[in-house]
């Protein structure tokens, strides 16, 4: 009768609904805020919640907090509703009240478990009990005011008191995890060592480290900016009550989906919400030696592009879609106050440093129409519609209305060409003594194509004014000249000549010149899709359709006319990309200063628009290439498959090869960003081309060179 009734006991257990099972883990994931792009918790964020989901054992509720500069008054979570809470958030200390901050100190002082996931370390710097919370923090101006730089030397914690800013790191490479601590829930039953997938390693973080017990180290290498210690990577903390798991990795997609954080994350908000852990170890956790990924974690088709707001470059219809630029550089460990630094001390010295070494902007009096100023070529002691237009287009960037301002006012005074029956009629000359005195009365497009975009962002950025500061009349009529205006002979100053439009009808494409007494054919680096994409939009109705198709003409050309290995273009090229060796230079068939372009050309197309993962593949072709050649010393000049013919390493091409990270796939990415932050503002004799193109570079991969949409396109 005993056996018959345990059977009978047995047999009800097991037939049991599930409901009579434990009840699920109730976990709140709070998301809403990053302090930029590369972190994105719009992406993250979904999968943060589906691993825990999966293991059956949670119920999630994502809670998003009000956005920068949104209203906070109603919001008030109820914490008391979760066991835990898994913070995916990142925002300054004003951003809560003294009140809710209370509420969430409250709640974890009283035995309510936290999760704290990698940039949400970051958030609120000078709230004291939060840093208590999570035992370490970087960045948001923490300092050796904040606390001591834990790291862990010769087995041993160190708390360095020494001073110097909280946080760093390199670039994005696999993790050798080193679990110190064995016998801990969350770790316990996991290898002594295993490999996380590519992520940032955080390291010289700094807080109170109180009641704090560091699980899991990494070593920060130095040759990925590192400290050489074995930097903290997974901790736990007792708060009054409560229990808090911090892991500072997760950057990514592509760090999440590591069978590795999957599990120490899932373990450490169990442990949180409960003090234990019932999970068990999967068979496909990694090794010391090989990391682990599941098919199901796989970042979205065409993610792997983009920056960590998608993390390599940016989401399906980039920036413009997003209002997301990655700044390469803070991913690379640098500071904003560093970035910012930096940028602003190359303009002040190319644009108002010492007038014979440093400076290549010039003022030059006044007009009717206000300041005068031109910028130039030093070397070739001209001024070029190239460079005009380059720097009206920093000054739009950087919001730089007088200097803008005063460019274009020379421009138009001295290198337009108003005359309806002169051969350039509507264009610029393309290069002119600094007196104001002619060279060359023909222009050169790729001149009126940034001063087209320039003039727009202007419009978006300070509003139209009067004549010539009527900055969309402006570049309506120029862009619609560039495309539509007629062919003219007359008179110039070296003889009489031809020229017409600046586009290719028939090819749609951009000329290397409109003489039409030259062999006509283009230049791949005027080739500026990311530009025509906009004045598909913005530009004169009429014209929109030609600039759509240019758009893809302009992308397939880029595939054309670059070596299927180096990823090199020629200086000059027909329209069928065969190159082009002009009668005057025949060295324009190779690799030289103008095709140095041609990767950020491609490179800010994918930034803005990211349509064409062909680009990203052209960039790791070309950085592989001159990795190859020495990133110290590889030249300027090359013939297209590899050869270098000549050259020295030159700023102008620091620059462009870090631009192309913006589209690369690979590590070694950060190698180029690097070297453009470590390259000196360029002075002397060559300051002009180096220098725009460096100070180019800096706002490309600072997230700073932008799409500024002006109020009429209703966008």
């Amino acid at each position: 009768m005993r056996n018959a009734m345990f059977g009978i006991l047995t047999a009800i257990c097991f037939c049991l609904p599930a409901s009579a099972a434990a009840p699920p883990i109730r976990v709140m994931l709070l998301d809403g805020e990053q302090a930029g792009s590369y972190h994105n918790w719009q992406e993250t964020s979904p999968y943060l919640k589906r691993m825990l989901d999966d293991t059956s054992i949670f119920q999630t509720d994502v809670v998003t907090a009000p956005p920068r500069g949104g209203d906070f008054t109603n919001f008030k979570p109820d914490w008391s509703k979760y066991q835990v809470i898994v913070l995916n958030y990142d925002a300054p200390d004003e951003r809560w009240s003294d009140d809710l901050k209370a509420s969430f100190e409250k709640y974890v002082r009283d035995g309510g478990g936290l999760v704290i996931v990698h940039a949400a370390d970051n958030a609120f710097s000078n709230w004291r009990e939060f840093n208590l919370m999570i035992g370490v923090g970087g960045w948001r101006g923490r300092n050796e005011k904040s606390g001591p730089h834990f790291y862990y030397k010769e087995g041993k914690l160190v708390a360095d008191t020494s001073p110097g800013p909280a946080g760093r790191h390199g670039a994005r490479l696999p993790i050798k995890m080193v679990n110190i601590v064995t016998d801990h829930p969350i770790t316990k039953g996991l290898p002594k060592e295993w490999l996380h997938t590519a992520d940032e390693l955080y390291a010289r973080m700094r807080g109170p480290g109180e009641n704090m017990t560091v699980l899991s180290t990494a070593f920060s290498d130095p040759a990925n900016k590192g400290t050489g210690y074995d930097e903290p990577m997974l901790i736990v903390l007792a708060y009054g009550k409560g229990r808090v798991f911090h892991t500072l990795l997760g950057h990514d997609l592509t760090a999440l989906n590591c069978v590795g954080f999957m599990t120490t994350y899932q373990r450490g908000t169990e442990w949180a919400a409960t003090g234990k852990v019932t999970q068990k170890i999967p068979d496909d956790f990694p090794t010391a030696d090989k990391t682990s990924t599941r098919k199901a974690y796989d970042p979205p088709e065409g993610w792997g592009t983009r920056p960590a707001t998608p993390a390599g470059g940016t989401r399906a219809g980039g920036a413009y879609a997003t209002g997301r630029y990655r700044n390469l550089f803070v991913e690379a460990g640098h500071s904003q106050a560093e970035v910012t630094a930096k940028i602003n001390a190359a303009f002040q010295q190319l644009f108002h440093g010492d007038p014979n070494t440093q400076t290549v902007y010039y003022e030059t009096g006044r007009n009717e129409n206000g300041l005068l100023a031109y910028l130039s070529d030093i070397n070739n002691k001209d001024v070029r519609s190239e460079g005009m237009s380059y720097g009206m287009m920093i000054a739009v960037q950087m919001n730089k209305k007088v200097e803008f301002d005063a460019l274009w006012n020379w421009s138009k005074t001295y290198m337009y060409n108003s005359s309806p029956t002169h051969p350039a009629y509507g264009f610029f000359s393309w290069s002119m003594r600094t007196d104001g005195k002619p060279n060359s009365e023909s222009p050169a497009p790729d001149g009126e194509e940034y001063w087209v975009m320039a003039l727009y962002f202007a419009s978006a950025r300070w509003g139209d004014g009067t004549g010539i500061y009527n900055y969309k009349a402006e570049a309506d009529r120029l862009v619609s000249d560039m495309k539509n205006r007629g062919v003219i002979t007359g008179p110039t100053g070296r003889g009489q000549t031809t020229e017409g439009p600046h586009f290719n009808a028939e090819h749609k494409m951009v000329r290397f010149t409109p003489n039409m007494k030259r062999p006509d054919h283009t230049d791949p680096s005027y080739h500026l899709p990311a530009f025509y994409e906009l004045w598909a939009r913005w530009g004169p109705a009429a014209d929109r359709p030609f600039w759509a198709e240019a758009v893809k003409v302009s992308r397939d050309f880029i595939q054309k006319v670059t070596h299927p290995v180096t990823g090199l273009a020629p200086d000059y090229a027909n329209f069928d990309g065969t190159p082009v060796a002009s009668g005057f230079n025949k060295a324009t068939a190779n690799f030289g200063p103008d095709a140095w372009r041609t990767a950020a050309n491609w490179a800010v197309d994918w930034s803005w628009w990211a349509a064409d993962p062909r680009e990203r593949q052209l960039s790791d072709k070309i950085q592989a290439f001159f990795e190859s050649k020495g990133m110290e010393t590889y030249g300027n000049r090359f013939t297209l498959d590899g050869n270098q013919t000549g050259g020295s390493h030159s700023t102008a091409l620091v620059a462009t090869n870090a631009i192309a990270s913006l589209a690369a796939t690979q590590p070694r990415a950060a190698k180029f960003v690097e070297a453009l932050w470590n390259a000196p503002i360029p002075s002397g004799q060559f300051r002009y081309y180096d220098g725009m193109w460096y100070l180019m570079g800096l706002l490309h991969c600072s997230g700073e060179y932008r799409i500024w949409t002006p109020k009429w396109t209703g966008n």
